[in-house]
C-alpha cells in the first residue's frame, strides 16, 4: 500500500513540475547559470595552463640560479677543472668560464 502512495506522490510531483510556470522560471535560471558556467571553464583552464607555464619558467630559473652558486662555490674551492664542473652541473662550458671571469673581477 505504501509503495502505491508513493507511486503517487511521484506521480503528482511529475505532473506539478511539468505544469508549474515557476518551475520554467527556475529552469531558466538553471539554463543561464550553466551558460555561464560554460563560458568560465575554458577562461580557467587557460589560466591553469598559463600559471603552469610560469611556474615551470620559475622553477627553471630558480634551478639554474642554484646550479651557478653552486658552480661559483666550486670554482672558489678550486680542486675541481671547469669542464668537470660544467659536466657535473650540466652547465655549458662558457656559463662556468663567466662565472670564473665574474668571480675574478670581484676579487680585484
Amino acid at each position: 500500500m505504501s509503495q502505491k502512495l508513493y507511486g503517487s506522490k511521484l506521480r503528482f510531483s511529475a505532473i506539478k513540475i511539468s505544469t508549474d510556470d515557476s518551475t520554467s522560471q527556475d529552469f531558466e535560471v538553471l539554463r543561464k547559470r550553466m551558460a555561464l558556467k560554460e563560458n568560465t571553464v575554458p577562461c580557467m583552464i587557460d589560466k591553469i595552463k598559463q600559471g603552469v607555464k610560469d611556474m615551470s619558467r620559475i622553477m627553471e630559473e630558480l634551478i639554474d640560479e642554484e646550479k651557478r652558486e653552486s658552480a661559483l662555490r666550486m670554482l672558489e674551492d678550486g680542486k675541481l677543472s671547469k669542464e668537470k664542473i660544467a659536466k657535473y652541473l650540466k652547465l655549458d662550458i662558457k656559463v662556468v668560464e663567466e662565472l670564473e671571469k665574474e668571480q675574478k673581477a670581484a676579487v680585484c
